[in-house]
């Protein structure tokens, strides 16, 4: 009888055992599993607001281009440049030229706006100006029938300028010896003479260059006889003052040229 006694009180003691030790591992957070799920996830780090730099008003000229900076701020306090990542959004007197690049293609005022995703900047207002003067390079040069050679418009505005070539108007005084287009100053040699070519901006004076048509220059001097090829005056280096002469044909579409060749108008080779 007092062996039955004995056992079931040492039963009774070790199920008190475990059932303590049960409650104190609960307690203590399972044993050896940590903390909360709460403490192995940190928070999600979200886009709070985005800035552009610069951030205060900016005027530039006509056809000038500028460049701006998008920044990313965060939930955790970051900070991190996304101005390839944002969208970029202004009126039309502003186009893009390049990853955080503008160009003032009107006159006026305009704002820019980055965005990502629900979050904008605040807008950043441009102002675009007119040049007080223009210019047209290169002043003079002598191309030869059949050739066609590429005038840049220039907008002078103090110290800085600015190309002008599609925005202003272009007009030749005989277009039965050296043609232009109107919108991008490419001139082209259709008989022997010489013309003046003018890039007419708004209420500002008329610029000019003068072109010498010869027909002893051009195709029939070229190393290769080609017609309807691109012709551009070097402005530096050592082949300054001298034109490249690139693609063209000798017939047709089908006898496409697809070599250059340097021409020199001083001796018309």
């Amino acid at each position: 009888m007092a062996l039955r006694q004995l056992t079931h009180y040492a039963a009774r003691f070790v199920l008190g055992l475990v059932l303590g030790l049960t409650a104190l591992l609960t307690g203590c957070g399972g044993g050896g599993g940590g903390g909360s799920a709460a403490s192995n996830n940190p928070p999600q780090v979200t886009l709070s607001s985005i800035t552009i730099t610069p951030s205060t008003p900016l005027t530039i000229d006509l056809g000038a281009t500028t460049t701006l900076t998008a920044t990313g701020h965060y939930s955790d306090s970051s900070t991190a440049n996304i101005t390839a990542q944002v969208s970029w959004s202004s009126g039309s007197i502003i186009t893009v030229a390049g990853t955080g690049a503008f160009n003032g293609a009107g006159l006026g005022t305009t704002t820019i706006t980055a965005t990502m995703g629900a979050i904008s900047s605040p807008p950043l207002s441009i102002t675009v100006i007119a040049p007080t003067s223009i210019s047209v390079t290169p002043a003079s040069i002598a191309i030869g029938v059949n050739t066609i050679v590429n005038l840049s418009a220039v907008g002078i505005n103090g110290s800085t300028t600015s190309t002008l070539t599609s925005l202003v108007s272009w007009s030749s005084s005989d277009s039965t010896i050296a043609s232009v287009n109107s919108s991008t100053g490419i001139v082209s040699g259709i008989a022997a003479g010489t013309a003046t070519i003018t890039a007419t901006f708004t209420n500002l004076s008329p610029a000019t260059a003068t072109v010498t048509i010869s027909t002893g220059v051009g195709g029939h001097n070229l190393a290769t006889s080609r017609y309807d090829h691109t012709a551009n005056l070097l402005t530096t280096g050592p082949n300054s003052g001298k034109v490249l002469v690139a693609g063209g044909y000798v017939t047709g579409p089908s006898d496409t040229i697809k070599t250059t060749e340097l021409y020199d108008p001083v001796t018309a080779t």
